[in-house]
């Protein structure tokens, strides 16, 4: 994948679940990260994310896997509210989600 412009920059990234290793001495489950994409708008307090990830040649075990296929993940925030998508379906992020956030 190359950048679109100058600007834009290609990143080879994995993802861990953290804490979702089977032992102490076992290394946290990954993900290939296939696409990521991020834009925060700082004057609106607003910000997605979005990526798609999938299993990869990662060893498999805890934090939801085996991944069958892709998985495209959508985190978007505006104000003081967060909520990831889940197909059309909007899923509320509720708690501290923005604690140390200014207002």
């Amino acid at each position: 994948m190359a950048p679109q412009s100058e600007n834009d920059r290609v990143l080879r990234t994995a993802l861990c679940g953290v804490g979702q290793s089977y032992s102490l001495t076992d290394d946290w489950p990954r993900f290939e990260v296939t696409t990521y994409t991020k834009t925060i708008d700082y004057d609106a307090k607003s910000s997605r994310e979005e990526y798609t990830r999938r299993q990869g040649n990662y060893p498999r075990g805890g934090g939801f896997t085996p991944l069958i296929g892709e998985d495209h993940v959508l985190g978007l925030l505006s104000g003081n509210y967060a909520w990831n998508m889940q197909g059309e379906k909007a899923v509320p992020q509720p708690g501290l989600y923005l604690a140390g956030m200014p207002s």
